[in-house]
């Protein structure tokens, strides 16, 4: 697997931005304070355990995410933050936009498993067979 480029976390006016960041597992993920104070970020992920200290304003912290998995992050000082890192076997995946919409093109033929994730509302799975010849339009219904 390739490492997801520009994997960055922003911590701005004490929330994380994004909330969701999906990566290829072995990626690094940057994390930037730019708020004008104080962040420690840590994550009790069991497999993907780490804590970076207390980063001052403007500071920018790798940290690799080795394994798969979702890994759930929160601020020391913060509590009332949290974010999540979506660390993927696979270079296939897609952010949602503001709006609800996604698309992914140029995916081999094959069978896949469709899955999205709301940090509040869960998982949706589904499995699907992709062709070249024709295109597929799914829609996912979270509560």
């Amino acid at each position: 697997l390739s490492p997801t480029p520009n994997a960055v976390i922003t911590q701005k006016a004490e929330t994380f931005i994004p909330i969701v960041t999906p990566i290829t597992r072995g990626s690094t993920v940057y994390i930037l304070n730019e708020d004008n104070q104080y962040h420690n970020v840590y994550s009790r992920t069991p497999r993907a355990s780490f804590n970076i200290g207390r980063r001052p304003p403007g500071a920018m912290y790798p940290q690799k995410i080795q394994k798969a998995g979702i890994v759930k992050l929160f601020c020391d000082i913060h509590d009332h933050m949290q974010a999540y890192i979506i660390s993927l076997n696979t270079p296939y995946f897609t952010r949602v936009r503001r709006d609800g919409s996604y698309d992914m093109t140029n995916l081999p033929d094959g069978r896949y498993r469709a899955e999205v994730f709301h940090p509040k509302l869960g998982r949706s799975t589904r499995e699907i067979n992709l062709s070249a010849s024709k295109s597929i339009h799914l829609n996912f219904s979270l509560a």
